[in-house]
Parts: C-alpha cells; structure tokens; sequence
C-alpha cells in the first residue's frame, strides 16, 4: 500500500512538472513575439553587412540601420578590426550609404548626412583609411565661412556675400557619382548679396560659384576647395 502512495505521488509531480514546462515555453514564445513587434513598431530596419571595399590585404563592411524616423546608425567594420566607425545621427535627415573614392594610391571612405527640401543642405563625412594600422582618419572640411572670405578676396567683392542654399554637386546625387575621374568633388554654391539686396536675382541669387574639392595632405588629410570661379 505504502509503495503504491509513492507511486501516485510521483505521478503527480511529473504532470506538474510538464505543465510547468509548456507555460514557460508559452511565455518565452510570446515575449519573442512582443519583441518583433515592437521593434517593426518603433520603424527598426536590421540591414546585413555589405563588402564596401575589398583588395589583397583588407574588406571592409558597412551596416546602416535606421532606428526610427530621424535617427540611423552606421557601423564600419573590417577583417582586420571589429569596428573602424560607428556613426549616429539624429538630427533629421538621412544618412547615405558610404561609398569608397580612390586618390592618388589613397582610399577615402564617404558619406553624406542630407536633409531633404532643405536647399539641398548636406553635411560631408569623410574618412582616410590609414593602411599602417587599418584604421579610419577624419577628413578635416574647410568652414564654409572661410570660403567665401577668400572669395571676396580672391575677386575682391567690396560686399557681403552669404549662401542660405547647401551645396550642388554633379548629377544633384550624394554618391560615388557627384566625384569626378581625378577622385575630385567639384561642387557649385548660389552666392547672395547682403549689403545690396537688389543684385540679388529670387532665387537665381547674386553669382554662381563653382569650384573642385580635392583631398589634400598637411597633417591628416583636408578636404580643400581650389580652382574657385564665378559666373553672374
């Protein structure tokens, strides 16, 4: 009689056991549920790596996410090192998808943050690949207001210019395109008179300015504006 109390007993707490089981594996399916959901909720994209640059020493990969609205993550990565660049933005906009330049034996690893409908308004990220170390050096950009003092030295514009415009670059793209075959950025900017308003011609502007970046050595690398020409 005793054995067979133990037996029942032992029956039962196997049955308990089970059900325990299948709860938890219920629970555990619909938090992973949860989780999908939220992320498709929250605009999450989990984009895979994508080779961006390869030769007989390195590859290089980028992976861009998009977090929500406004806010996206670009990760650099290579064979060589787990993460060269890790880049948030969250200010509006978009990133572009990075692109490589080749430039007197150097690589250039380039991307644009863009804001759209506002007047083509961009901001250039460029980054040296330093092959000692397999790393990625930041590409110093001239301050816009430094360009055009020059100009209205170089032209001797007597007054005020200002641009309330972005850049424009070849093909209106923000990509390998808008580069020319010498690995050359040229780009044009509408000039708008301040002290004068009258030469201002709505939104032709005052004066066209076109020009070529190049990238150009000193300590680092410099993105450097050169061959500045104006047309009215």
């Amino acid at each position: 009689m005793f054995y067979r109390i133990l037996i029942v007993i032992a029956i039962i707490l196997i049955s308990c056991k089970e059900k325990d089981n299948s709860k938890i594996d219920i629970f555990s399916k619909e938090s992973n549920d949860s989780l999908a959901y939220h992320k498709e909720d929250v605009g999450f994209q989990e984009n895979k790596d994508k080779i961006i640059y390869n030769d007989e020493n390195i590859k290089i990969y980028a992976n861009h996410s998009i977090i929500e609205e406004g806010e996206e993550k670009l990760i650099i990565h290579s064979n060589k090192k787990d993460t060269l660049l890790t880049f948030q933005h969250e200010d509006g906009g978009k990133i572009t998808f990075p692109f490589v330049i080749s430039y007197e034996d150097n690589i250039f690893i380039n991307f644009f943050e863009v804001w759209e409908g506002s007047g083509f308004l961009s901001k250039k990220n460029f980054y040296h690949l330093n092959k000692n170390d397999y790393s990625l050096d930041s590409v110093a950009e001239i301050e816009l207001k430094t360009i055009l003092s020059d100009v209205k030295k170089m032209f001797e514009i007597k007054d005020s210019i200002y641009t309330k415009t972005g850049e424009f670059y070849k093909n209106y793209s923000f990509d390998k395109t808008c580069f020319n075959e010498n690995g050359e950025l040229p780009f044009t900017m509408i000039l708008y008179n301040y002290d004068k308003p009258k030469l201002n011609k709505g939104l032709e502007g005052f004066k066209t300015m076109n020009g070529l970046y190049r990238f150009e050595k000193v300590e680092g690398y410099t993105l450097k504006p050169t061959k500045i020409e104006l047309q009215d």
